[in-house]
Order: structure tokens, then sequence, then C-alpha cells
């Protein structure tokens, strides 16, 4: 099982670790099945959880009223409302957003998530395409008075829950709807791109460069020029982590969402190229993930990137909270109860403490 965690390091040419993959992979599924028949559960659960996923693609460490008050998800009924779910993402995709002192960058990423399902939705089965445009334009412009004129009544709640949290991150929406954009016309047009064309936009609309972006100037003090222009380049380690959060999504997402008449994803694009199957495609989008996490690794090794190792980290931490939400499913969106269950008991339950790691309180004999 070791060797296996292992092999998850490996980088792009590394043979050997490939074939350690290979070897790993075959023989803990032998052993989940014949621990499974023998009533060992421990060994066989320990198995499935390993082929299912790695330690290096999991987190770490697995405000309401804004929300509730502005009443997006009473008004815009066709929206996901998935408060919580964006409330474990943010904090998951920092791995040290959990401390109290960025009690600010919590609240800015848990809002980011909530509005980019939001505005997702809108795109994606709600809006008319002339509409679409027309929000794209008023987010362009930034002039409230024009979005008042000319937006759809549904759709100028959203522009001011947008307008009056993210004034300072204008352009780093501008860029995610415009790829929501992209995606619109794809589906008006009755077009299906290439899975290239796809990843490429996808990278994009999937949220994550918006997300990290938004993370950095709330949570990074002081913000440093060099890291800021290459966070904004989308290249190397942010570009291929983006990738795998867009294909680990459409793994979780996408047989949901193309029933309810969203946009074709990664999957499908790859299904209308090749003519594979739906499971043949799924295997090859999981592989996919798995080289391009080759390259990420050789990134994050890399002394001579201009990022921070706590960059690094939180970039990374936002693709494997992906990992966790989407393992099962739609973790985020229709939020199904196995992933909700570890929701709940991590922001709930309280975590039981060993005696010797237990404080004492004023009181005598009291545990803390």
């Amino acid at each position: 099982m070791s060797l296996h965690e292992a092999s998850y390091y490996s980088f792009e040419g590394e043979s050997i670790m490939e074939e350690a993959w290979q070897f790993t992979s075959k023989h803990l599924k032998e052993v989940m099945i014949s621990k499974s028949k023998q009533g060992d559960v421990f060994v066989a659960e320990q198995a499935k959880r390993a082929l299912e996923l790695p330690l290096h693609w999991k987190v770490p460490m697995l405000e309401a009223r804004w929300w509730k008050d502005i009443g997006l998800a009473e008004k815009l009924s066709f929206a996901r409302d998935s408060l919580v779910a964006s409330f474990v993402r943010s904090m998951g995709s920092m791995g040290i957003v959990f401390k109290p002192q960025l009690a600010y960058c919590r609240r800015i990423r848990t809002i980011t998530f909530a509005l980019i399902s939001v505005i997702d939705d809108i795109y994606d089965v709600y809006g008319t395409l002339d509409e679409l445009e027309l929000f794209a334009d008023a987010v362009e412009r930034w002039d409230i008075n024009y979005a008042l004129n000319h937006l759809p009544d549904y759709m100028k709640f959203c522009f001011l829950a947008l307008y009056n949290l993210v004034n300072e991150f204008t352009y780093y929406w501008l860029r995610n709807i415009q790829a929501y954009l992209v995606e619109a016309k794809w589906y008006h047009g009755k077009y299906t791109p290439t899975l290239g064309e796809f990843l490429e936009n996808g990278l994009v609309s999937i949220g994550g460069p918006m997300v990290t972006m938004t993370a950095y100037l709330s949570g990074t003090n002081p913000i440093i020029e060099k890291e800021l222009e290459f966070l904004e380049s989308n290249q190397d380690i942010v570009h291929w982590s983006f990738k795998i959060l867009r294909l680990q999504d459409d793994l979780g997402t996408s047989s949901d969402e193309i029933r309810r008449g969203d946009v074709p994803k990664s999957i499908q694009c790859y299904m209308h190229e090749t003519g594979a199957s739906e499971e043949v495609a799924r295997e090859h989008i999981k592989d996919m993930m798995r080289q391009m996490w080759k390259k990420v690794n050789a990134y994050r090794a890399d002394k001579d990137s201009p990022l921070s190792q706590t960059t690094v980290e939180f970039i990374l931490n936002v693709v494997r909270v992906s990992h966790f939400m989407y393992l099962h499913g739609d973790g985020h969106g229709a939020q199904n109860q196995e992933t909700m269950d570890v929701v709940f008991t991590l922001l709930f339950q309280p975590i039981p403490l060993d005696d010797k790691h237990v404080v004492a309180t004023s009181s005598p004999g009291t545990k803390g």
C-alpha cells in the first residue's frame, strides 16, 4: 500500500514508478476482493480507500448570514444552494485557511464558490443566449446603472450580489464569465468541441484561476508582485492543476448535468471525438488526471519556481478538495449523502482526543 501511495508522487518519464502503480493497483484490487470475502472488513476498506483516492490527492484537513440576507437561493430557485459545501471547499483550498486570522479570506472564498455555482447555473441551464451575452457585457462595463436598466430581473439580483461583494476582483470574474459564455455559445450553436478545446476554456470556466486569485489577494500579506504575475499567467502548475480540477468535476457531475440540459463536458467531448463508450471515456479521463499530476509533481519540486511553497500548496488544495467533493458524484451541487456525511462530521462533530492530549480546564478533573 505504501508503494502504491508513493507512485502518485512520480514525474513524467519515470517508468519504474508507472510499473509500480500498475503492479500495486492490480494487487490491491485482489486484496480488496479476497479480504471482503474473508470478512476482513478493515483491510478491505483500507485497500478500497487507497484505490479510490491516494493521500497525495487529499486535502490535509478536511459566513452564512450575508448569503441568507441577499436571498439568492430563494429568488433564483433554479440555482444550486450549496453554501455548506462552498464553506468546506473554502477551508480546504488553502490548507491554512482554517486559521482564525484568515476569517476574511474564508468569507470571501465561501461566497465566491457559492456565487460561482449560481452564475454557472444561469449560463448552463437557465438563461437565453441573448441574456447571457447581456450579463457578460454588464460585467465587462461594471456599471450598476447599465445593469439595472438592461438586465432581466433575475439577473439583476445576481449582478448586485456580485457587485457588492467582489468589486476589487472584477477582472478575474470577467474572465470566468467570458469562459461561461464560450460554453453557452457552443451549446446553443449545437457545437461539440474537441477535448483539447474544451479543456483550454474549461480550466478557466471551472473557476480555479479566479478562486486562486481572490484567495491570494484576500489571504496573503504581503502580496508579492512576482507571484501575482505568475498566477495571472495561468501557466505551468496553475495550468495543469486546473485542468485536473476540470476533469475531476466532470467525472463527478457530467451525468447529472447532461440530464438537466447542460453543455457537453470532457467525457462527452472525448466520446464525440473518438466514438468511445462512456465507460472507456471515463477511464481515459482518469488516466489523463494521473498523468497531469505527474506534471504538477515536477513543478511542485522545482526549486526555481517563482511561487512560495505556501502558494503552491493552496493551489494544490483547490485540486485536492475537488477529488473529495466529486469522488462519489456531485458532492457540491447535488450534495450526495456520502459526501455530506463527511462534511457534517468535519464541521459539527468533535474530534476525540487521547488523554495525553486533553487539556485541563479551570475545573479539576474536567476535560476540554
